[in-house]
């Protein structure tokens, strides 16, 4: 079980300014990706949903920014990996791809969101704990919108396989954004980053079962990119 720790704790403040930058950056990257698919979503209420995704993440940035400023602290400037998530979920949006866009955003980005909260509000002091937790239900109710409108897409041509080549593409650089928080974790305040990895496949894996798609063992063997995380 990990342990909880205080985050007013000067000892921690080089994580926490990392992670807090970082989960802020990934809600204006998720506010942003749901204001752009609005143009070219399917239905009225795909919309509707968009527009309320687009609010909650906006809520969700300004509670992360908040929180920095309460610990004395202003947001960093996105990672390098998160800069390349970020240019991946724009060229997503540009394209007008709506499955591409589902995938990438509500049912990885999301998916692996949902891992890491519940993971920090196992850490963090209590303040920011129950920050995480109405966070978290928002993220969980965007990837059950992903998987929803996903499975009215299963008899498209090419489902399968245009589905797991955007996970095979964004599941690397999502890692990469994990391994550079473990360069910034200290010894005292350790994440187990690969079993945070570990889950968010787990449960993508259950996520893509309930759309149909059982995975191969080389695109199981794909999955592998989180064993080196930590």
């Amino acid at each position: 079980m990990p342990v909880r720790v205080d985050w007013t704790d000067p000892d921690f403040a080089r994580f926490r300014h990392g992670v807090l930058s970082e989960v802020m950056a990934g809600e204006l990257l998720s506010m942003e990706t749901s204001a752009a698919m609005i143009a070219f979503a399917p239905s009225v209420q795909a919309k509707l949903f968009l527009a309320a995704q687009a609010a909650d993440e906006a809520r969700h940035a300004v509670l992360f920014q908040t929180r920095l400023h309460e610990l004395g602290a202003t947001a960093l400037e996105p990672s390098a990996a998160m800069q390349r998530v970020m240019a991946f979920l724009a060229d997503a949006a540009r394209s007008r791809e709506w499955l591409r866009c589902l995938v990438a955003q509500n049912l990885v980005l999301e998916g692996v969101a949902t891992i890491l909260f519940e993971t920090l509000a196992q850490i963090a002091d209590p303040h920011t704990a129950r920050l995480l937790e109405p966070v978290n239900a928002d993220e969980l109710k965007h990837v059950r919108f992903g998987v929803t409108s996903l499975q009215k897409l299963r008899d498209s041509p090419g489902f399968r396989r245009r589905v797991l080549d955007v996970q095979n593409a964004l599941l690397p650089l999502m890692a990469d954004i994990l391994a550079s928080q473990v360069r910034l974790r200290e010894a005292d305040h350790e994440i187990d980053y690969r079993a945070i990895g570990e889950r968010a496949v787990a449960a993508l894996t259950a996520r893509l079962s309930a759309l149909g798609i059982e995975l191969s063992m080389w695109d199981r063997a794909k999955l592998t990119v989180w064993r080196w995380i930590g």
